[in-house]
């Protein structure tokens, strides 16, 4: 795995031939480790839980890159069309990032029996991605009300654990809205970020926005924060997006 944006991960490998392509991917992306890390395959949705001050402040449910058939285009059409939306736009300067067609998209599509140059029927969802990063093209949906406490308290025990009072911690589950439990809804955490991404939470594409920097800001920046020396809020990054976009 790399450092960092889900770069060298491949996900739900079958066969022989998947595999050692996405060896090859991994070492391609490589960083620091020469060695990888091979992972049970876990059923279920991608999702963000952001905990500050060892508090959960903001549920996120990502979805990978996607779009909707309309009967008339192609999904490289779609694609184009999507990547017109003024919100995406290249890397992290916007709240959501175009999407680029590359071997993991068309993989993707030949697995669903489809191509570039398909033409889904009206209101289909057609999935481009195994990986739900934002930084390939998905999108988030916030959950943070809707999350149980006794989710919010598992996850906020983990972080204490190990004390990262800012982590981003990615859960792999059925649902994150019900109580997890091996039984009815079991869940997997599949990694701890000790800098994780913000404008998820900040910029969802459903649901409410959360204004997560400013609670990073002060968890980090205590003394300045309270003297009100160092402000954020979402306004005031909306309009630094917009000047360094």
């Amino acid at each position: 795995e790399a450092e960092s944006s889900g770069r060298g991960v491949s996900c739900n490998i079958t066969s022989q031939i998947e595999l050692e392509e996405a060896t090859k991917l991994a070492y391609f992306h490589a960083v620091k480790s020469p060695g990888l890390i091979v992972q049970e395959h876990i059923d279920g949705d991608d999702f963000r839980i952001l905990v500050v001050d060892f508090k959960v402040v903001a549920v996120s449910k990502r979805v990978p890159a996607h779009v909707y058939g309309d009967g008339a285009h192609t999904i490289l059409e779609l694609i184009e069309l999507e990547n017109a939306n003024p919100l995406r736009k290249e890397g992290h300067t916007s709240p959501l990032t175009r999407i680029t067609v590359d071997t993991e998209v068309i993989r993707v599509l030949l697995s669903f029996g489809l191509t570039l140059n398909s033409i889904p029927r009206p209101g289909v969802m057609v999935m481009l991605r195994d990986k739900a990063n934002l930084s390939t093209g998905g999108i988030s949906v916030d959950l943070t009300d809707s999350t149980p406490e006794e989710n919010k308290a598992l996850v906020e025990k983990l972080c204490k654990s190990v004390q990262m009072n800012v982590c981003g911690v990615d859960v792999r589950c059925h649902s994150v809205t019900k109580v997890w439990s091996e039984e009815q809804n079991p869940f997997k955490v599949i990694e701890l970020n000790s800098r994780p991404g913000c404008r998820m939470h900040q910029f969802p594409s459903v649901g409410n926005s959360r204004n997560v920097v400013a609670k990073i800001l002060k968890a980090l920046f205590p003394e300045v924060y309270e003297k009100k020396k160092l402000k954020m809020n979402a306004q005031k990054l909306n309009e630094h997006i917009e000047e360094t976009s």
